[in-house]
């Protein structure tokens, strides 16, 4: 099915879908009033009149039970609406992105490092950028580490989303099965996303949370199961002696002191760990149900996430404590479920037993979810672009790539596509025109590889490469603030490119325009010192420049390519990388069009 077909299809569907529960949701409401209404007449008649007693109060019991079904049945319609508008929004979202809008998703822009080797130069993070384009996660930690995996050092496996296999290579391409795999089941996808879409799962909040809990110093007596045994004898004989008060075998002031000495008994135990543990966890209660929901359509994932069985029950039972804590505000209910079954007691024991049972598996479990939950973001990216193709890794570590047809992810249907490949060793020099393509290009190759040392789609009709490191210097900049010039800040990011180049076996340098910050001779005379002395390292590149006094470096290791231009009454771009050398520039063209224009 066409991709737009699909989204609009669903988005059509689920409209439909929810008018309807709506509409469902207001026979409920009238049939609640109803009911309700029902119940104060029959107690109402029963009261007045003795002729009808226990046809009243029948009629009256039926019409209560009848409350709780459709008050029940509204809770439920209600959760599905909420799920259903859910996933409206994500195919609402999906559809924008198609028309090239990707504000609606976060940009990663807390992860903007420009002194990263190369995730700053390559647009990875920002507005706009690659992560913004992938970025579909539910939750805090998935976002954390799906920027982990895009800004990971690519030559090793660390950073990868899926579990290790007996290699690096075969590690990618484990984790390029499971995007497949996922982005396959474009049903159980779309629900994944849809669990963090009306609220960001904060796991950091939960993790953090629960952890602070857990350094607290609570009486152990209270998490014992003798304690909770004692509870249900204490409640038990109250009940037995509110029922002996009521068939008048005991005084009624008897029950009464009970309740109260166990009222003030549980508010006595329990108030300081009480007051702790809600503290800590009020904060979560948004946060459980779409957790629960999250770790439930990941368990269905198969594979390493079967785990999460546990984890559903363990997050569920959580969330349960949680709203329990709340529900103590209303301060009636509390006095009489103290009074008759110390629920303050039962609840603190309850939490520290979970406490003890699950606390050292949670950040396990957080990690699983946080893994899968951004592999669905990369199998979304797969389905969304059917036409990128996958990509063949190496097993052996060499600067060596071979891409036929690679473009930009981010241009699209217009994008040229270009035919490239780069030998271990060997550099390119690459001249061109302003706006020729030139970091266009660059980028393109970049990506890509960062793409496929994922397991995700890369964009070109054939990408094969081997694994190395890869460092680039595309878009230094001053910091005024530290006493850094352009220039020093340029040699400060040459002195990082070559202590990375020295800890790796293999690296691949992507350079726009080095020593952009001095004049033209010091710059050609520096390019060529700082080109000749990097090549006696384990090192390949790709330059960009305008310098065309450059391209007479082309030897058996040094290659000259370009981006040519026509110039006529207009300039031509063709975008297509050709062996050579540039001979046509556009600056002067350009800026005299400018001028005869301002006349």
């Amino acid at each position: 099915m066409e991709l737009r077909q699909h989204y609009e299809e669903r988005v059509g569907s689920l409209k439909a879908k929810i008018k309807k529960l709506k509409a469902r949701n207001r026979y409920y409401i009238a049939l609640e009033i109803a009911t309700f209404a029902a119940v104060i007449a029959a107690i109402a008649v029963y009261t007045s009149t003795s002729g009808y007693g226990l046809i009243c109060l029948l009629a009256g019991l039926a019409a209560a039970v009848a409350y709780v079904f459709i008050r029940w049945a509204d809770g439920r319609n209600s959760a599905e609406t909420d799920r259903l508008e859910d996933l409206l929004q994500v195919h609402v979202d999906e559809l924008a992105g198609l028309d090239g809008d990707y504000s609606r998703f976060d940009d990663g822009q807390q992860y903007v490092n420009p002194h990263h080797p190369y995730s700053f130069d390559l647009d990875i993070f920002g507005p706009e950028s690659l992560f913004q384009r992938i970025n579909r996660t539910s939750t805090t930690s998935g976002s954390d580490a799906l920027a982990r995996a895009l800004s990971r050092d690519v030559s090793t496996a660390e950073g990868l989303l899926c579990q290790l296999a007996d290699d690096v290579a075969a590690t990618i391409h484990r984790q390029a099965d499971i995007v497949n795999r996922f982005s396959a089941d474009a049903d159980w996808r779309e629900e994944v996303m849809a669990a963090g879409k009306r609220h960001r799962i904060d796991t950091d909040a939960i993790l953090k949370a629960v952890e602070k809990t857990a350094r607290e110093d609570y009486p152990c007596w209270l998490g014992s199961r003798l304690t909770l045994v004692g509870v249900g004898v204490l409640s038990v004989a109250l009940a037995v002696t509110i029922v002996l008060a009521i068939l008048g075998y005991v005084e009624t002031s008897v029950p009464l002191l009970w309740a109260t000495a166990q009222f003030f008994l549980a508010l006595f135990v329990t108030q300081k760990p009480l007051r702790r543990i809600g503290n800590h966890l009020n904060s979560l209660i948004r946060e459980m149900e779409p957790m629960v929901r999250l770790a439930r359509l990941m368990r269905e994932a198969g594979g390493e996430w079967q785990q999460l069985d546990e984890a559903e029950r363990c997050w569920r039972e959580l969330g349960s404590i949680v709203k329990a804590i709340d529900r103590r505000g209303n301060l009636l209910g509390l006095l009489f479920s103290d009074a008759l079954t110390l629920s303050d007691i039962r609840l603190t024991s309850r939490y520290l037993r979970w406490q003890e049972r699950h606390l050292g598996q949670i950040s396990r479990w957080i990690d699983l979810v946080s893994r899968g939950d951004a592999l669905v973001s990369m199998a979304t990216m797969r389905f969304n672009h059917p036409e990128a193709g996958g990509a063949e890794i190496g097993d052996d570590q060499s600067v060596d790539v071979e891409a036929k047809g690679l473009w930009h992810p981010f241009l699209g249907q217009k994008a040229v596509r270009n035919d490239f490949g780069i030998a271990d060793r060997n550099f390119y020099i690459i001249t061109g025109a302003n706006m020729a393509g030139k970091s266009t290009f660059l980028r393109a190759i970049g990506i890509n590889y960062v793409l496929a040392m994922n397991g995700m789609p890369v964009f070109a009709e054939h990408f094969s490469c081997k694994r190395f490191n890869l460092f680039s210097s595309m878009r230094t900049s001053d910091d005024l603030a530290h006493g850094i010039s352009y220039f020093n800040a340029e040699l400060l990011r040459i002195r990082q490119l070559i202590d990375s180049c020295k800890s790796h076996a293999h690296t691949l340098i992507i350079l726009d325009e080095i020593l952009k910050g001095t004049n033209s001779l010091d710059k050609l005379n520096g390019s060529r010192m700082f080109l000749e002395w990097i090549a006696q390292m384990p090192v390949s590149g790709i330059i960009a420049t305008h310098d065309l006094e450059l391209s007479k470096m082309e030897s058996e290791r040094f290659h000259n390519y370009c981006f040519e231009i026509s110039l006529d009454t207009k300039v031509t771009y063709s975008y297509k990388i050709t062996a050579g050398v540039a001979r046509n520039q556009n600056a002067s063209f350009l800026l005299k069009q400018l001028l005869s224009e301002e006349k």
